[in-house]
């Protein structure tokens, strides 16, 4: 999402067997139900101090919220 690379809606909705939009909104709502230090499991030694704490205390929201920017104005094709 950061380089703003094109995303083939058509792929994902006929691999999901689901509109782009409703598989966004499940993705959203599958990470809002993770915890923070959950995300560290089986990785958290190949990590320093600083980014432990960036992947605990932001990439979570980060990842959310450009979901959901990402669903309502997507980038066109």
């Amino acid at each position: 999402m950061q380089n703003q690379f094109a995303i083939n809606k058509d792929i994902i909705e006929a691999r999901m067997n689901m509109p782009y939009a409703d598989y966004l909104q499940r993705c959203i709502d599958r990470l809002e139900s993770l915890k923070g230090r959950s995300l560290l499991q089986g990785m958290g030694e190949l990590m320093d101090n600083e980014m432990k704490n960036f992947v605990r205390t932001k990439l979570l929201s980060e990842t959310i919220g450009l979901l959901k920017f990402y669903k309502d104005f997507p980038i066109p094709e």
